[in-house]
């Protein structure tokens, strides 16, 4: 049951805890009457997690256009619910030089110097063409017999 309403407790010395791993420690049980017991316990002492192994940073596929530097910011999806502080970087450049999916690595660092590695993928896709990104509107036109049509009276939003 239950010790002795008074019964005070203390380690008999300092428990060490500089270092991980099970360390051997004695309490000693004093109670109302002045008897004492010396109880051995082990004290488990355990590292402290770093930010990496608390933190689970979510992978996010970018798109960009060729030549365009992608932004490892981007590639992180949660990044706003990371401790602040952390920072992103691409561990190695991505080469946008040519168009398809690049995988990349994301280097997060935290505040306490952990780090995470997260792999991602950076989709580069070809710069569109003026003819793809435009769409010219049609213009009817009326003109007199023997008059020269203009070609840029046939184009609506040529001026857009």
């Amino acid at each position: 049951g239950d010790l002795p309403t008074g019964t005070t407790v203390a380690f008999e010395s300092p428990v060490d805890t500089s270092t991980a791993g099970d360390k051997p420690a004695t309490v000693l049980v004093t109670y109302p009457d002045g008897s004492q017991d010396k109880v051995p316990v082990t004290v488990k002492v355990v590292e402290n997690p770093s930010q990496a192994d608390s933190n689970e940073p979510s992978p996010a596929d970018q798109t960009v256009t060729v030549g365009e530097t992608p932004s490892a910011e981007k590639s992180i999806s949660n990044l706003g619910d990371l401790p602040t502080g952390t920072t992103v970087a691409f561990e190695s450049p991505v080469d946008t030089s040519t168009a398809g999916d690049k995988p990349a690595t994301v280097l997060v660092t935290y505040p306490d110097g952990s780090q995470d590695k997260v792999p991602v993928t950076v989709k580069v896709v070809e710069n569109p063409s003026q003819a793809d990104s435009n769409q010219p509107s049609p213009a009817d036109q009326t003109v007199t017999v023997g008059e020269t049509p203009s070609a840029e009276k046939s184009i609506s939003n040529l001026g857009d």
